[in-house]
């Protein structure tokens, strides 16, 4: 899956889960700023992303997740395999 697609997924995930519309999310979005989520939000944004996609978020990476080009550039870094401990073994 490339950039483009994964952010697409990304979009999707965070739309359903927290009745957003799609196209008001772009890779520059703001989680907590623009879409008011708290840390709560965030982490079961993160369980979702993980659950699509096969990949794990550590805990420690959630305050850095800034906007949603964050959580693609950690998901695509899992998948490319730069971090094969993050991988799910679930």
């Amino acid at each position: 899956m490339g950039d483009t697609g994964l952010l697409e997924t990304i979009r999707g995930l965070i739309a359903h889960e927290f009745a957003i519309e799609s196209d008001e999310i772009a890779g520059a979005t703001r989680l907590r700023e623009d879409l008011d989520l708290d840390s709560l939000d965030i982490v079961a944004m993160a369980q979702r992303v993980e659950e699509a996609t096969g990949t794990r978020i550590e805990d420690e990476e959630l305050a850095d997740l800034g906007c949603v080009d964050d959580v693609v550039r950690v998901v695509a870094s899992r998948l490319e395999g730069a971090d094969p401990a993050a991988r799910r073994s679930d």
